[in-house]
């Protein structure tokens, strides 16, 4: 459960990101001269996460060059553009939420990715086929609660727990050998969701690949191998 300043700051959060589309610059150093976002779906340019684990693919671009990747929960598709602007060999991009695949679509045809990007609909790895993938990316909802139903952006930013131990469960199962995963998290959310609190225990080495700056905490970003 939330403690009173995460309530505070998943609150704020909320009220903040709660916006009709808009168009936003914020990355335009990084390669994006514009990104499309759309009502429902959590806006890149005003969350805790996403400008700065975008910014650290964007320096770190050996951990997906010439690759195949896969981007579960796409949201807005700012990740799987990054990749896929800087050197990505493929980046299929999968969402639980209408509204997100329809937002990685737009921003990949605005964006003229079409022939690297594949954006498909479903929860977790269900719309995988027989693919396996050289890295995984997941921007996993990092506060522990559980989300109302029907919320796009709570169920972005919010999930008891279940999520995170399912992605690591099936995740081994879509790697290639010698594939690794890639989550970002900011410790203001706690112990709930924080990777490196399960990865243990679902058979994964752990390494944190920087400390970031961020807004509310400190944000890390974590590779994990299966043992």
């Amino acid at each position: 459960m939330l403690s009173e300043s995460q309530k505070k700051r998943v609150e704020h959060i909320l009220r903040e990101c709660d916006l009709p589309s808009y168009d936003t610059d914020t990355f335009n150093d990084i390669g994006l001269e514009t990104l499309r976002v759309f009502r429902g779906v959590l806006p890149p340019d005003r969350t805790i996460t996403s400008p700065a684990f975008a910014r650290f693919l964007h320096l770190n671009k050996t951990l997906y060059q010439n690759k195949s990747v896969l981007e579960v929960g796409s949201g807005s598709g700012i990740l799987s553009v990054v990749m896929a602007k800087h050197g990505a060999k493929s980046v299929l991009a999968t969402d639980i939420t209408d509204a997100c695949v329809k937002n990685t679509q737009e921003n990949t045809k605005i964006l003229d990715l079409n022939e690297i990007i594949d954006v498909r609909k479903g929860d977790l790895f269900e719309p995988i086929n027989e693919e396996r993938f050289d890295l995984i990316v997941f921007a996993h909802p990092i506060y522990c609660d559980k989300p109302t139903k029907g919320s796009g952006l709570e169920i972005a930013i919010m999930d008891d727990g279940g999520l995170i131990r399912r992605f690591l469960t099936e995740a081994k199962t879509y790697l290639k050998p010698g594939g690794k995963l890639l989550l970002p998290f900011n410790e203001a959310a706690g112990e709930g969701n924080h990777p490196r609190t399960h990865a243990e225990n679902h058979g994964y080495e752990t390494k944190r690949l920087a400390s970031l700056d961020a807004n509310n905490g400190n944000m890390f970003v974590y590779e994990l191998t299966p043992k």
